[in-house]
């Protein structure tokens, strides 16, 4: 299969597992934590680009801590809930330069 044509099934579980896990993480960011959305240009020019065609643009976070947690979790915040349900508007780090290459962890990322 391709990007383009997704079996019926894995896009049933794409949108379930990510709609539950997104639903979780508002609900979670809203009764413990707070932040404030200012719709100005700026924030306008972001939904623009990621609701645009992504393949000729990246999107980079950058943190301030070691998480794996931030791009679903803020990312998701960020995106109106009808957008952040979809799941190629998510985005998810499988993986970390300090959890995964590291010396800790051998395997094939070795030297990378």
């Amino acid at each position: 299969w391709s990007r383009e044509h997704v079996p019926v099934l894995l896009e049933w579980s794409r949108r379930i597992s990510i709609g539950l896990t997104t639903l979780a993480i508002r609900l979670f960011m809203n009764t413990y934590g707070s932040y404030s959305i200012h719709d100005d240009k700026h924030y306008r020019h972001f939904l623009e680009v990621v609701l645009g065609d992504r393949r000729s643009q990246g999107l980079v976070t950058v943190s301030n801590h070691r998480s794996l947690f931030d791009d679903p979790g803020v990312v998701s915040c960020l995106l109106p809930l009808h957008v952040a349900v979809v799941p190629k508007y998510n985005r998810w780090g499988i993986c970390s330069q300090e959890y995964c290459f590291n010396q800790a962890l051998p395997g094939i990322v070795k030297g990378y």
